[in-house]
């Protein structure tokens, strides 16, 4: 089999050869940020009770959202800026981390591949969801 078919897209279009096995450990080593970022949030509403559902819904620990006042900013912004958190930011770093344990590359490099492929994908959801809220509002 051709090293080129093992490999993920973002990683590809980079000529690094990567197989899908390590890049599904990647993966997962990454996605155990979201878990840990779910048992927190958890952790903290049960600490803290909402009050009404708008804070249950807006509420994401340790984002740029919870430093700002939710009536002050129009609805379309609070996805955007739930993203901007610890933990995506913890997110990229792990993902970077692991292609470069895998690839060799520098972190400078191994996060433009995490930005030229994950953020770009990021990026153009944030956009459709935010035309979407935009629409129907």
């Amino acid at each position: 089999m051709d090293n080129r078919s093992n490999n993920l897209h973002g990683l590809y279009l980079l000529q690094q050869n990567v197989s899908y096995k390590n890049c599904l450990k990647i993966t997962l080593i990454a996605e155990l940020v979201s878990v840990v970022a779910m048992l927190i949030k958890t952790a903290w509403l049960m600490i803290d009770k909402p009050s009404n559902a708008n804070d249950l819904q807006y509420f994401t620990p340790l984002s740029i959202l919870q430093l700002l006042h939710l009536d002050e900013l129009p609805k379309y912004l609070f996805y955007p800026l739930q993203l901007f958190n610890v933990f995506e930011l913890a997110y990229w770093l792990t993902l970077a981390f692991g292609i470069m344990a895998f690839t060799q590359q520098k972190l400078g490099k191994s996060l433009k591949t995490v930005a030229s492929s994950y953020g770009v994908a990021l990026l153009i959801w944030v956009i459709f969801v935010v035309f979407i809220q935009v629409q129907f509002s």
